[in-house]
């Protein structure tokens, strides 16, 4: 499946959260994690690309149909990320394909050795969209699975 990545910027936070819809949108866009994340986008320091939240966008169409990004720039020369997809997108390969994209934004840059992610233990469909884009597990802790991909 074809992603496009698309930043978020701060008047997206706002159109996410407002409740008014864009054509562009699937019809079960934004889900609560994407209100959550907008929430977070707001409160927290502004990230800049690449180390921001993008909005995923499929096809020729444009669909808007989750997010991706960055949970802030490089630390340590760690990164992580985290993404969701809205059910009506699922099981179509665009999660694998967003995050290959993160991948492969982060680790082109020198100052990236790890990308992490963290996923529920329960979450079996992201842990298997981890597992395809090359991630393992490094650690669990409590309900959480903690993953690493290096370069």
């Amino acid at each position: 499946m074809e992603v496009a990545l698309r930043p978020l910027c701060e008047a997206d936070f706002k159109m996410v959260l407002s409740g008014n819809r864009e054509e562009c949108w699937a019809g079960d866009y934004p889900s609560q994690g994407d209100r959550e994340a907008a929430e977070l986008g707001m409160v927290a320091p502004f990230n800049e690309p690449p180390w921001c939240h993008y909005q995923i966008a499929i096809g020729a169409s444009g669909l808007v149909v989750g997010q991706a990004g960055f949970h802030g720039p490089p630390t340590n020369e760690e990164v992580e990320i985290g993404y969701g997809v809205v059910p009506s997108a699922r099981d179509r390969g665009i999660a694998t394909a967003a995050v290959a994209a993160l991948l492969e934004i982060a680790l082109a840059r020198v100052e990236v050795r790890q990308v992490k992610a963290r996923v529920e233990a329960s979450n079996v469909a992201s842990q298997r969209v981890l597992d395809r884009c090359g991630f393992g597990v490094e650690r669990r802790r409590g309900s959480r699975l903690f993953y690493v991909r290096g370069r």
